[in-house]
Order: C-alpha cells, then structure tokens, then sequence
C-alpha cells in the first residue's frame, strides 16, 4: 500500500489526482498540465517531492569520510554550499545521483526517492572506522521545491531575508529548523525547502499565499524532459556510467581517489564511452514510445533507444531522450525512431538542453 505524503490532505483539498512513485502516493497534477508547466516557465511553481531520501552525516571525519565515496570534491565545498555528485559502484555504474549540502556541524545528502534507502545502506557499508554517522531522516521532513523565474522573490519574501542572499549551490539553516538551498533544476531557478512535519502544512499555505503555484508531476516530467535532465528509473538506473548520462558536473576531474573513480578516469582519459544520453528531435508531431528503437541507415541493428517523449508545449513540437552509440551522438546527425506497430518517425540529434533552442 502507498504511503501517504505529509501534505496529502492539502493535495486533496486542492483537486489533485496521484499516482504511485516509490511506494508514495504523490500529486500528478491539478490542472491541465500545460497550465501547470507554463507557471514553472514563468512564474513560481511549488511541488510537493517529500518522498525524496534524506540523509544526515555528523562525526569529525565526515567530510573525508565522504570525499572517498563520492565522486565531487566535498572537501573542497565550503560550510553553507553544496555540490551536486553521485554515488558509484567499483565499476564505475551509478548507485546514486545526489546533492550534498555542507554545514559547520553536519552534512546533508538528497536523493531520489527510489535511492534514499540504497545510499544510506552503500554508504554505511564503507564506514569502518571513521569518526562519521549516517542516518536516515527523509520521515521528519516535508520537502517542497520552489521553481521558476518568480521563485526568488516569493521565497524571500515567505521565508526570509537570509534566503535572499543565497546564490546557487548554497544553503541557509532558518530559525524555525527549516532548511532553503538553491540550485538550478527543470531549467529553471529552483529552492529546495525542507521543513519539520509539524511546519509543512504552515509553510505550504504562506508559499501559495506569497504568489506560488502548485503543480504535479506531470508538468515536471515535461520540464525534466525540455531541459534534457536524466530522471531516475526513466532515463538514468544503476546500470549507467554517470558520463552517460550526462552528469559531468557531478565529476570532479582533479580530486583523489573515490569508489569507481579509476573507471570514470579511463573513460575521460579515452575521450568516449559507448553509448551517451542525446536529445532527440522527432518529426510529424508524433510521440514514440519508451524503449522504441533507434536506427540509423546501414546499419544492420539498432543504435539506440528512446528512454521517454512527449509534445513539448514550452517548444512546441515533440523531443526524446534516447541513448545512442558514441558514434552517432553529434547534433545534426539524421535517425529513424521506430514506434512497437513497427511504423518510423524521422528524428534529428540536438544539443541539449531542448530549451536553448527556443529562440
């Protein structure tokens, strides 16, 4: 049975439908979720992802413990910032795509919410003797994120003066025990707000008061989607490289030594890897379907597959995430996408992010 998020009610109260993510039952959407997403493109969004993994990490040694396990320089990220890094295997595969944010006295990991429980269990697997503690506390937190253009003045404006000063990857612990950071995220200017359970409910009502307005998850799957971001579970699993999929700013290059680094240092060292994340022009206004197969002519096999697609209200046509042989990643290059009734669509490889293209 799915579990319910902290402002579930309010999700109800405001017409939601839901679906099940991660074993919670999440909003997809309130309106039309065109509407939905226009408000992320030009104003301020509010979305409820309280499902999302939270860890905790205190001791003397956290932040060495950390900097050999994750592939950023977490020693080099100061207290009130915060990197975006991952999580890897002995191979190189993915365990996790995650955020660190860095404090005087703790640090804090998010993660999707399908590998909030995973992280926590590798992470604790590798501490032996270290002066460091883990703990899961995704359950003590609502977690709402305020994105879009309008996001920095309703934040500041609902939560505070210190939020104002915040620049991208850093954070601010508040008073009340709420925790802001910003980012970028969907392509937009985006803060994630943790607050206390007992506060969810207060601090949705003065986000929506102050000017934000809630969407699902539909509308940000479609952004995701526009702004070429590798989701969990659809575009990016623990069988990718993270340079697969994109995740290059995750990656420090001059560090030492961290779980899976000798792998990511090959394929960097190579200059390719063999297949890579590349967006996807489609032709005819036609959405193909997850998993469609990928041509090119004279090939004799596929060289791709469509990971997900939709018609892009922001851009107005539809686009694809596919992975592609190394071969055939460079923009311009002419595919077929083959649909499951064996039908084929005329697509293009682009540049991604989809949305530096609008103009």
């Amino acid at each position: 049975m799915s579990l319910e998020l902290p402002l579930h009610s309010r999700h109800v109260e405001l017409g939601a439908t839901f679906e099940e993510h991660a074993g919670f039952h999440v909003p997809l959407r309130y309106r039309e979720t065109a509407d939905e997403l226009a408000s992320l493109r030009t104003e301020a969004a509010l979305l409820d992802v309280s499902d999302r993994g939270r860890i905790r990490v205190t001791g003397g040694e956290r932040a060495s413990f950390l900097q050999g396990q994750l592939s950023n320089d977490v020693l080099k990220t100061a207290a009130g910032r915060g990197c975006h890094a991952t999580l890897l295997t002995r191979t190189g595969k993915l365990v996790s795509d995650l955020y660190l944010w860095c404090g005087a006295d703790e640090h804090w990991i998010d993660t999707d919410a399908e590998r909030g429980d995973v992280t926590l269990a590798t992470l604790d697997r590798f501490l032996i003797s270290e002066d460091a503690e883990l703990s899961g506390t995704a359950a003590e937190w609502a977690h709402l994120a305020v994105v879009g253009p309008g996001a920095a003045g309703v934040v500041a404006a609902v939560l505070g003066g210190e939020t104002a000063a915040l620049e991208p990857l850093t954070w601010v612990a508040l008073g009340d025990g709420s925790h802001v950071a910003r980012r970028r995220g969907a392509g937009a200017d985006l803060f994630d707000v943790w607050v206390p359970v007992a506060l969810a409910t207060h601090t949705w009502d003065r986000l929506i008061g102050g000017g934000a307005v809630p969407i699902g998850r539909a509308a940000w799957d479609l952004a995701t989607l526009e702004a070429g971001e590798a989701r969990w579970g659809i575009d990016v699993d623990d069988s990718n490289l993270p340079l697969e999929a994109n995740l290059n700013d995750a990656i420090s290059y001059t560090k030492g030594c961290y779980v899976g680094q000798e792998v990511i240092a090959k394929a960097t060292h190579l200059g390719r890897i063999n297949k890579r994340l590349v967006g996807l022009a489609v032709a005819d206004g036609i959405v193909p379907g997850p998993n469609a197969a990928v041509e090119v002519d004279g090939e004799g096999e596929p060289v791709g597959r469509v990971t997900r697609a939709a018609l892009s209200p922001t851009l107005g046509k539809t686009v694809a995430l596919a992975y592609i042989k190394w071969k055939y990643v460079e923009p311009g290059t002419a595919v077929t996408v083959r649909r499951g009734s064996g039908d084929t669509l005329a697509a293009t490889v682009v540049a991604l992010p989809f949305l530096a293209s609008r103009r």
